[in-house]
Parts: structure tokens; sequence; C-alpha cells
């Protein structure tokens, strides 16, 4: 898909020298010809466990956590692409916010495993009704076909929700 803006008054069409600065444009890609995961926020629920691992999905869809990998759990690259991420917290508790690849098994989607950590940024505690947040692009694209994960520790005491901000490009 692309979306082209004209200065209208102007009356410049794209591909001439005229349209330099006078059209803007987004290429999002299609299912045959994908560019990435798109810029997407999602709100998830925090709930309290003593430090017990949490997964979440990373991209836009919202929910609450799982203590083992789900498939609501799980995003792919259908490109290599350059994860990013960040993290708006409403913890008391400062947490560390890991993006791992995930391992699965054709034909069995209940042996989900973590894998390789891909990226990680540390959001400290949050107060005052203000988020704490922090921010990652991983060091390297991950490959086209790589499942990831988004994780966290559970706060140590009280429920909690955080933000997350993701695309893979």
């Amino acid at each position: 898909m692309f979306l082209a803006l004209q200065d209208i008054s102007a009356g410049v069409t794209p591909d001439s020298t005229a349209a330099i600065g006078q059209w803007a444009g987004v290429a999002l890609g299609s299912g045959n010809s994908p560019r990435g995961i798109p810029y997407s926020t999602a709100v998830h629920d925090f709930i309290a466990g003593a430090g017990t691992a949490l997964y979440f999905p990373p991209g836009a869809n919202s929910g609450t956590e799982d203590t083992s990998i789900t498939t609501s759990d799980i995003v792919i690259a259908p490109t290599a692409c350059t994860p990013s991420m960040k993290i708006y917290s409403y913890s008391s508790a400062s947490a560390t916010f890991t993006l791992y690849s995930v391992t699965m098994s054709t034909d069995n989607d209940s042996t989900l495993s973590v894998g390789s950590m891909i990226a990680s940024c540390n959001a400290g505690a949050s107060s005052a009704n203000s988020p704490t947040t922090c921010t990652v692009t991983a060091s390297a694209a991950v490959s086209a076909g790589t499942v990831m994960t988004l994780s966290a520790p559970s706060p140590p005491s009280s429920n909690a929700a955080f933000f997350s901000a993701f695309s893979c490009y």
C-alpha cells in the first residue's frame, strides 16, 4: 500500500522534479510482499507474582501475561528486520523487558520455548502516576521467519500495567 499526499495548488505529480518535497509516503507492503512489522502499541496486564517470568506479544495484541509462551504471545518477522521497542511501565518495581526469539515445533503449538535474547531494556520504578520508560533497538536484524516474544518478571507485590511500542524494519 502506498499513500501519497499532493499539494493540489501546485498541481505536481509523482516522479517529476517539481514533486520533491510535495509528496510523502508510507510503504507497508502486502501479504505476498511484506515490509517488516509496522509500529504498533499495546497495553498489557502485569500481574504480581514475585518475579515469575511472564510472556507477552511484542506487537499490537493486548492482553494478560502468560507464565509459559502461548501462541497469543508471539509475532513473526515476515522479512529480515531490526526490532525496536519502547516500554512505558506503571509498575512501582523496576523491571527488565526482554525480547526473545521463540523456538517452535512442527505440528505442535504447545511446545513453544524461549530461544536467544534479541534485545532488552530496564524500566525503573514508576511513581507519581507517571510511567517510566526504556527504549532499545536490537544490535542486528533478525532473519525472516524469526518468531519473537516479550518477557518481563512479574511485579513482586502489586498488579500494574505497561504499554509496549514495537516495530521491526
